[in-house]
């Protein structure tokens, strides 16, 4: 399983705030973020620089080559505590044999719980998990829906209290 995911992310909650990678370090991750292990090594990720990109030019991709069972490249936003709003993220899936997609997290404690949603071009589908002690428990039933491979995509999650 190859894994390469562009990613430009969207950060919107009641301060109104939009994240993206236009003066961040290309080639590198940007220092307010994280590469999580999940599944084997930490994934790989930097900011390049995508002509395709919604919002020009720079995006942070997913450029890990690690394959394993269930693996998920992970990065996450430090410092951002987020009870009540709206986040979303643009995604571009690009390759995969067995995994092509994005997905964002919300609510991470730690590497074992979390809440997940999970777009598949390959499986043609949107899923919502909630990860507990490592195991991924589905919330909802999983819809079936296009994620175009090779084209850019945004998934929306809103927060209201604990749900």
């Amino acid at each position: 399983m190859k894994v390469f995911w562009f990613v430009l992310l969207g950060i919107a909650a009641s301060t109104g705030r939009i994240i993206n990678f236009d003066t961040g370090p290309l080639g590198r991750t940007p220092p307010e973020w994280t590469s999580v292990n999940n599944h084997g090594r930490a994934s790989q990720w930097e900011i390049r620089r995508d002509h395709s990109a919604p919002t020009q030019p720079y995006v942070l991709a997913q450029v890990s080559t690690d394959t394993g069972p269930d693996r998920l490249p992970v990065v996450l936003l430090r410092n951002v505590s987020l009870r009540d709003g709206d986040v979303s993220v643009r995604i571009k899936p690009v390759s995969g044999h067995e995994v092509r997609g994005g997905g964002l997290i919300w609510r991470y404690r730690d590497d074992n719980n979390y809440f997940l949603v999970r777009a598949s071009a390959l499986e043609k589908n949107v899923a919502v998990y909630r990860v507990q002690n490592g195991q991924r428990v589905p919330l909802l039933t999983v819809a079936r829906h296009e994620i175009p491979a090779n084209d850019w995509s945004i998934l929306k999650v809103s927060l209201r209290g604990g749900r």
